[in-house]
């Protein structure tokens, strides 16, 4: 499907989510569900942080918020968003 603006997001080792995961996020609909504790809004975060540079709930919290961002124990988490070619674009020229 390409007509969609949000294609993936890869992360590895942010907040609870631990390892290396590529979610597909390029269905008409995303439902992300689970029990309490797996990570749900750890990919939100990761998703918001990926898209816009910041992560504004954290932000409010602490300035220093980006230190809690690895998983427990790691030095460093990894993410990428991908989106569609013409996002990318109007990214590009601002």
């Amino acid at each position: 499907m390409n007509d969609v603006p949000l294609r993936s997001l890869f992360v590895s080792d942010f907040r609870r989510l631990e390892g290396h995961r590529t979610l597909p996020l390029d269905a008409p609909v995303v439902l992300i569900h689970g029990p309490n504790g797996t990570g749900k809004t750890s990919l939100l975060s990761a998703l918001e942080l990926g898209l816009t540079g910041e992560i504004r709930s954290m932000r409010r919290q602490d300035d220093r918020y980006t230190a809690h961002l690895p998983f427990h124990g790691q030095e460093f988490s990894t993410l990428r968003a991908e989106v569609a070619d013409e996002l990318s674009a109007q990214r590009d020229s601002t």
